[in-house]
């Protein structure tokens, strides 16, 4: 076996992901080890292959998902990058809205040093009256 390679739980420690993870990406078909014992079954890695592992966590830490990243590295461009920043910055408006009507919502809001919920209970008051 050719020395330069790196067993996998040397490969990750290098790229910062578990050995599960390397072993989810060979099985997705994302990243495949270069070799593989064939009386241990152990993975091993080429050195070359650490950018692109490295990528492919960075990626999955922002959330694309593996498909994605696979059909990424068969061609990766800075435009699909920012697409996925577009698509992010729509994605985080939208749950800030959600979050801004869900505290208008919520009990015990306070409008101008008054709960809201005690105007209800003045009006309340008022037509029971």
């Amino acid at each position: 076996m050719d020395e330069s390679l790196l067993p996998i739980g040397q490969f990750a420690n290098l790229v910062c992901l578990s050995p599960k993870a390397l072993r989810l990406y060979q099985a997705q078909g994302v990243l495949a080890p270069v070799a593989i014992d064939e009386r241990s079954g152990y993975r091993y890695y080429a050195p070359a292959q650490i950018p692109v592992a490295r990528r492919i966590g960075l990626l999955r830490r922002a959330g694309i998902s593996l498909a994605d990243i696979a059909v990424f590295l068969e061609s990766p461009t800075a435009h699909q990058v920012e697409g996925w920043i577009r698509d992010l910055e729509v994605e985080v408006a939208e749950r800030r809205q959600l979050l801004h009507d869900a505290r208008h919502h919520a009990p015990g809001r306070r409008r101008v040093g008054r709960e809201v919920g005690a105007e209800d209970d003045d009006l309340h008051d008022r037509s029971a009256a």
